[in-house]
């Protein structure tokens, strides 16, 4: 069941910052979401988003990928959750500030019965609160009735998703799950846009790679919540999957890139796993406007995703991989994935997020 409905309205919170631009970049044509209102910090407050933004990046051609009317909306205080979630049907939030104070307004908006579709690492490991990657767990959102339960709602609630790292290969590693991946090495070079900031702002970053622990973490941490169980009121993470990972951040603007090393319960030609890639489309019934087909592009088995020459591929939706190789020696399988972090990793997933929720008529208009 599709809902088509083209009159879904939303807010975005964190609208000044990179991934509420990104956002506000990908919705411009959007035929779904209509953004309403931007919402920011109450210093951003009463002003144009125009020229809240010009004014942070000294670019007077800041806002040329916005459709025409929302770079001239007046910026709102996220703070006035009654007033934004009573005008329009969901929010994304994109919020830059501690993590005590995103759940707090998140809760607060889902209390004010709308969906809130976090961009935000705050909520991810609430038990009840769904971290979802569309082509791999959407049955985790049958949560969201414990959720509501919790808060005391009946059609608000929280969708997290998960680090814009992971999509470099995560989905490559679930399309292949009935074939047992483990055995997981992954080694991830992340752009710096995905610590909110651009290479000329970070000195230090020039001609070098900074280990990110903490990253590196999320890598091994996620994915069992994601490939995890409901059980009762809570998902269970799957803690028999093991990824180990070392992650740097790298000088690199935009595009984070993952070598993945992994083993299969039994040995398969890399044709086979290539055939079972090419027909991984799990999201074809729903025919959201924003999923991207290929799902999963293969470059090749010499040819190797680069940041430069894959960042646009379909708008920064796709999952860019090359190089699938099999070692005879160590029985180990390869492969390099890419995805824009700011497409794909952030805003981008966060309006297919958006959508699957439309399509499944979790997000409904107020004036249906």
């Amino acid at each position: 069941m599709t809902n088509t409905n083209k009159n879904i309205t939303c807010a975005v919170l964190g609208a000044t910052g990179m991934v509420g631009r990104r956002i506000l970049e990908d919705l411009s044509k959007n035929p779904w979401i209509t953004v309403k209102i931007v919402a920011a910090s109450p210093k951003s407050a009463g002003k144009s988003l125009f020229s809240v933004i010009s004014s942070k990046t000294q670019n007077p051609y800041c806002c040329d990928g916005f459709s025409s009317d929302v770079a001239q909306l007046i910026v709102k205080d996220v703070n006035d959750v009654k007033e934004i979630a009573s005008q329009v049907d969901f929010v994304f939030s994109a919020l830059d500030i501690p993590d005590e104070k995103i759940i707090a307004l998140e809760e607060a908006y889902a209390k004010q019965e709308i969906m809130v579709v976090s961009n935000n690492s705050a909520c991810r490991w609430i038990d009840d609160v769904p971290l979802i990657v569309p082509e791999i767990n959407e049955h985790h959102l049958a949560i969201l009735k414990a959720q509501r339960k919790r808060l005391g709602i009946k059609k608000g609630g929280i969708v997290a998703k998960p680090n814009c790292s992971l999509q470099s290969y995560i989905v490559q590693l679930h399309a292949l799950r009935k074939l047992n991946p483990h055995n997981i090495v992954v080694s991830l070079s992340q752009a710096i846009s995905g610590s909110g900031k651009l290479l000329k702002d970070v000195p230090k970053i020039q001609a070098n790679m900074l280990p990110l622990p903490g990253e590196a973490e999320k890598s091994q941490k996620e994915p069992q919540k994601i490939f995890g169980k409901i059980v009762g009121d809570k998902i269970v993470a799957d803690e028999k999957l093991h990824i180990n990972a070392v992650s740097y951040r790298v000088a690199v603007e935009h595009g984070h890139t993952a070598n993945v090393f992994f083993k299969l319960r039994q040995v398969h030609k890399t044709k086979e796993l290539l055939e079972i890639f090419g027909k991984f489309n799990p999201l074809k019934e729903y025919n959201l406007p924003s999923s991207p087909y290929p799902v999963l592009n293969y470059l090749g088995d010499d040819t190797y995703p680069t940041p430069k020459g894959d960042i646009l591929n379909q708008n920064g939706m796709e999952f860019t991989y090359g190089g699938l190789l099999f070692d005879q020696e160590s029985y180990m399988y390869q492969f390099t994935g890419f995805t824009d972090n700011l497409g794909r990793g952030a805003g981008g997933g966060a309006i297919l997020t958006a959508e699957l929720l439309i399509a499944l008529e979790i997000i409904q208009s107020k004036s249906k």
